[in-house]
């Protein structure tokens, strides 16, 4: 079990880029929205 290593790179692409991670955030919801939306009207 390396958990911690696990956690650590994990802590390392948090803290080099954060931004490519708020992207990703955001294009998850949108594309959750257009697909909730998209179920409701059928």
């Amino acid at each position: 079990m390396n958990t911690p290593n696990y956690f650590a790179m994990d802590d390392l692409t948090v803290a080099t880029i954060p931004e490519s991670g708020t992207i990703v955030l955001m294009l998850s919801g949108f594309g959750g929205m257009v697909l909730f939306r998209r179920h409701l009207k059928r």
